[in-house]
């Protein structure tokens, strides 16, 4: 490895750091009294992000400053900059996941300069601030050990951008797994990262501690929201309960207020998960926003947490989903044909409310993030009775693992919903 690094790379990194300017467009971190700081011209700059697919707008108007993107480069950091925000951009660096092969030097130094085209081509963009070499690339599903080399060749990509881009600091971003092995490994083989980044979910403090040990250096959080499906109770045919709106707002409260903000000498901001939507395992699980872009409850949160200000009008507020009486933590068989009663209890002290109901299929989940997977299209015909927030509902005649989602709207450009899963025989 040594004599590739030497082949590829002038190994100058000691006589190569970031040069201290204060000019248009220069970021650099520093060690202070306080701890760790992320200075842009000279000076300090506290991450307040969202991982955004959409509403850069209101990232700035409730209070946002940066965010990071990882496709479609040129739009998303002049979409950024029209709003005055900063860009963490997430380099193509290709994963073991997507057929990368560490000790296949050809392939490796192929993906090197399709990252450093990247870099020549955007490090002089006045959004840029942060490039994050790759994303998770630990992570092989299902959970399959990753090559310890990654981390040698990510130390190579560090130094070479440094020499093409000495204003604007240089991570790597990892996931949860194997949190304490991974951390101690990149310490020692990656010294060139000015930061690292981490994606975390639900109640992420244990792990918070574990980086503060093995890392010694400073840290963004750059993704983070609700509990994962992976950390959430399943039912028997293993579908994943997921939390109501309601309870997601409670989480992103929770890890920002007690998690991030709590670390004052390492932690320089953090990148909410996700401004926008997606599909992944249901269509409602880790966007903020709805399908035609309704603010969720976890969107006034981080408008009263970014600015400091509560949102002059409140998202509805999901208390819970029944279905018979029975609550979303029960494993609950219902027979095909036969009807049945749910209710989605809710309350908003502002506006009326109105109600949606949804019958899907269970989808089966992609392999890795929700890439490739399609949310399921809802069933027509199995709502029958409606009364606002209590519906009468048929459940499917085919067997299989289906889920309820109630929604509630308070015509003010805020929704809230629950789902429950259900199977039929």
């Amino acid at each position: 490895m040594a004599i590739i690094i030497i082949a590829l790379v002038p190994t100058c990194y000691k006589s190569c750091k970031a040069p201290d300017q204060k000019g248009s467009g220069a970021y650099r971190i520093v060690k202070q009294d306080q701890g760790w700081v992320l200075l842009k011209e000279g000076n300090p700059f506290y991450v307040k992000g969202a991982v955004a697919t959409d509403h850069m707008d209101k990232i700035k108007t409730f209070g946002g400053n940066s965010v990071r993107i990882w496709h479609h480069f040129q739009e998303g950091m002049d979409e950024a900059q029209k709003y005055g925000l900063s860009v963490m951009v997430s380099l193509p660096v290709r994963p073991e996941r997507n057929g990368m092969n560490w000790e296949d030097t050809a392939m490796v130094e192929r993906n090197i300069r399709e990252v450093m085209a990247v870099v020549e081509e955007f490090k002089d963009h006045p959004a840029m601030m942060l490039w994050a070499l790759g994303n998770e690339l630990d992570w092989i599903p299902p959970g399959i050990p990753y090559n310890p080399e990654l981390w040698d060749w990510i130390e190579l990509m560090a130094q070479e951008i440094k020499e093409i881009d000495p204003l604007h600091p240089v991570m790597t971003v990892i996931g949860d797994s194997d949190f304490d092995k991974k951390t101690r490994e990149i310490a020692t083989q990656c010294p060139s990262l000015d930061l690292v980044g981490i994606n975390l979910y639900g109640d992420f403090s244990d792990k918070a501690e574990i980086l503060r040990r093995n890392w010694k250096r400073p840290y963004v959080v750059t993704e983070w929201g609700p509990h994962g499906h992976w950390q959430r109770p399943y039912t028997k045919w293993k579908a994943p309960l997921e939390e109501s709106s309601s309870e997601k707002a409670a989480t992103y409260r929770h890890s920002y207020t007690q998690v991030i903000l709590k670390d004052t000498t390492c932690c320089l901001g953090s990148y909410v998960f996700l401004w926008g939507q997606k599909q992944e395992i249901t269509h409602t699980w880790y966007g903020m926003f709805s399908e035609d872009g309704l603010e969720s409850e976890s969107v006034n949160v981080m408008q009263e947490l970014w600015s400091g200000k509560p949102p002059p009008n409140r998202a509805p507020r999901v208390k819970e989903l029944l279905i018979n009486g029975k609550p979303r933590q029960a494993d609950l068989n219902l027979k095909g044909g036969k009807m049945y009663a749910a209710n989605l209890i809710a309350e908003d002290a502002e506006d009326e409310l109105t109600y949606h109901w949804e019958i899907r299929e269970e989808v089966d989940p992609a392999p890795y993030a929700g890439i490739g997977e399609l949310p399921a299209e809802p069933i027509e015909g199995l709502i029958e009775e409606r009364d606002g927030g209590s519906i009468q509902f048929k459940a499917p005649d085919k067997e299989g693992a289906y889920r309820l989602f109630g929604y509630v709207y308070d015509g003010q450009g805020h929704w809230a919903y629950a789902n429950f899963p259900f199977y039929c025989h």
